[in-house]
């Protein structure tokens, strides 16, 4: 049985930093793993600080239809954008959190090198399938999203209705 070890570091400013890389592709796979957990459960919970603090300060995003389809560059532009996706989910689900449900179908995860990885999953629900691309990278904060792709599309017809 394999153990986990975390170690967090702390300056003597008290700011908090992220170990180095692991250095095995498996560790490194695990670590990208509990970041897009993280994520995830922020979203679904609408968890505003915890969701800002997953992405890197130079992150793009390009949002699914009917969001606008150009990409938003920056912490700045991402954000703002999507403090009107949390009042938007809000305000059609008041009763959370959470206020949705993103369990990641078909997840894969590449690790790229000892600083990237890209994870790409499916969202589904009956109204569509969301598809996602999500590319992180590693800092001194640890991974964060660098780069977020999402789109949906229609679910295929069942046969026979």
């Amino acid at each position: 049985m394999k153990q986990v070890l975390a170690v967090l570091l702390v300056s003597a400013g008290g700011v908090l930093l992220a170990p180095p890389p692991t250095s095995t592709p498996q560790a490194r796979e695990m670590a990208v793993r509990a970041a897009l957990t993280r994520f995830l459960t922020a979203f679904e919970n609408l968890d505003w600080d915890t969701f800002r603090a997953c992405f890197d300060d130079d992150v793009t995003v390009f949002f699914p239809t009917p969001e606008p389809p150009q990409r938003f560059e920056g912490r700045a532009a991402v954000e703002a954008h999507f403090q009107q996706v949390f009042a938007s989910i809000r305000a059609v689900t008041p009763s959370g959190p959470p206020f949705q449900k993103l369990v990641p179908e078909d997840l894969q995860i590449d690790v790229i090198g000892t600083d990237a990885a890209l994870a790409t999953f499916h969202l589904r629900n009956e109204q569509r399938i969301g598809r996602r691309t999500v590319v992180f990278k590693h800092s001194a904060r640890g991974w964060r999203i660098a780069h977020l792709h999402a789109s949906n599309m229609a679910p295929a017809p069942v046969a026979g209705r």
